[in-house]
């Protein structure tokens, strides 16, 4: 790296996340640094002004320091100033062993929920992150949340959006675990003050699949005869599936995926199939058992299905900087979308609302379709949106608060939010307002019937 076409302004170690902060010109050929050492880069209006100072740098760089040979490393490029040093200097080697010795490998401890799919979901992130963080300690600790508890409702007629997150949040506010692993569609749109996704990982397939009971010879839900029970819970699914395959019946099945899998070879249970996520069927290594994937336009899937999250505090720039590693454009731009639709739309788990989206990383080219049904399928809004996320410029009609991935260059995620939320109110105008005010007012009154049994008869419950 030419030490004449880098400057250095201010550096400092950060005891309280245990990184690095380096304020360099534009001008440094960042893949060389890239290819020496762990880089996270962080947007200038995020970096606390009364360290690095005011001024029109372009760039800022954090280097998560592990162990001291990480630390000599990086000190073969550049030079640690203190933090009253403001002077302009020319890039020089120094040795950092005293701030080396000082910097110590942090336990990471990452939450999760108890079930057997969840647990899977944070190992695979545990093992990138291990991969990229040979030295990292991470301690894996599971809880139970309130979707995990309650089994004899349909989750529309709990009356809750953070059915299988509230719990885990609890602890991730009040400093017990560090990181939270989510099925990201599991999380709402709109989460407490102090936290934020900070990474999502490359996304699996997002389609639903129909699995067939064991002892069935068909081969796709068109096959099926008129009055087959097919189980599912959720109203996306079952709405879709009414609308496309009205010989179908459809019945409220809970549990997780174990469950549902016995549930649906026990033949006392008398059905035919069930309605998953391909992505946590694969997951689990039960590919096999998938009888057709609904890949076609009968199904659009749930926002951000096949997804996995990562929660953080706000404050917390260290793990904050270790999940870079993880991040994965394609999905973080495609789920922001996704999920600026649905919060638009003011929708979750009590709405009937799905998405199909595409994303080209070499055109920038996001495709977001998405729909609104009534809860029986027969009405159905839909619409879809194209757009070049670069052609996007000062885009301030969003709010990514939820949202602080340094990975992904910030006007692209703006963008991305703006485009979901564009077709929501596109939608918004073209009656599912109406759709959604209606599924709404029936899932209220599920509730109060789910909770006060003797005024109206529930739906069926597949045991």
């Amino acid at each position: 790296m030419g030490q004449s076409q880098t400057m250095v302004r201010r550096a400092l170690m950060n005891p309280t996340t245990n990184a690095l902060i380096v304020k360099i010109d534009f001008t440094i050929v960042a893949s060389q640094l890239l290819q020496q050492t762990r880089v996270v880069l962080i947007d200038q209006k995020e970096i606390d002004q009364t360290i690095l100072g005011a001024d029109p740098w372009k760039e800022a760089l954090a280097v998560p320091v592990l162990d001291k040979a990480e630390a000599v490393k990086f000190a073969n490029d550049a030079t640690i100033l203190s933090e009253t040093d403001t002077d302009e200097i020319s890039l020089s080697k120094r040795p950092m062993d005293d701030h080396a010795n000082a910097v110590e490998p942090r336990k990471l401890i990452i939450g999760s929920r108890k079930s057997q799919l969840a647990v899977l979901q944070s190992e695979r992130i545990i093992s990138l992150l291990q991969e990229a963080y040979p030295e990292l300690n991470i301690e894996l600790v599971t809880m139970s949340t309130t979707g995990d508890k309650i089994l004899d409702k349909s989750l529309s007629k709990i009356g809750e959006k953070n059915l299988f997150t509230k719990e885990l949040e609890y602890a991730l506010e009040k400093g017990e675990i560090d990181a939270i692993v989510h099925s990201l569609k599991d999380l709402p749109t709109t989460l407490p003050p102090h936290l934020c996704i900070s990474a999502i990982d490359r996304r699996e397939i997002p389609y639903d699949v129909f699995i067939a009971r064991k002892d069935t010879a068909t081969s796709s839900l068109s096959e099926l005869p008129k009055g087959s029970l097919i189980g599912s819970s959720s109203l996306r699914r079952i709405a879709q599936l009414k609308r496309a395959f009205p010989h179908i019946t459809c019945r409220c099945i809970r549990g997780n995926l174990n469950t549902r899998l016995a549930k649906l070879d026990n033949p006392e249970n008398d059905l035919s199939g069930i309605i998953l996520a391909a992505a946590g069927v694969r997951r689990m290594g039960w590919a096999d058992r998938i009888t057709e994937i609904m890949d076609n336009n009968v199904c659009h899937y749930a926002v951000s299905q096949g997804a996995l999250g990562v929660e953080i505090r706000r404050n917390d720039d260290y793990t904050a900087s270790l999940l870079h590693t993880i991040c994965d454009e394609e999905s973080i731009l495609r789920c922001i979308s996704e999920r600026s639709f649905l919060r638009t739309l003011d929708g979750g788990c009590s709405t009937p609302v799905g998405v199909r989206t595409t994303y080209d990383i070499n055109t920038h080219i996001l495709n977001i379709q998405g729909r609104v049904l009534s809860y029986d399928g027969d009405r159905l809004v839909e619409d879809e949106l194209e757009a070049n996320l670069q052609s996007f410029q000062d885009v301030t009609d969003c709010n990514l608060t939820d949202v602080q991935i340094s990975a992904i260059p910030l006007n692209l995620q703006k963008a991305a939010f703006h485009v979901g939320a564009s077709l929501a109110n596109t939608l918004l105008n073209n009656g599912a307002d109406i759709l959604l005010k209606e599924a709404k007012d029936k899932n209220l009154n599920d509730i109060h019937s789910a909770y006060n049994p003797s005024s109206i008869v529930k739906c069926p419950l597949v045991t």
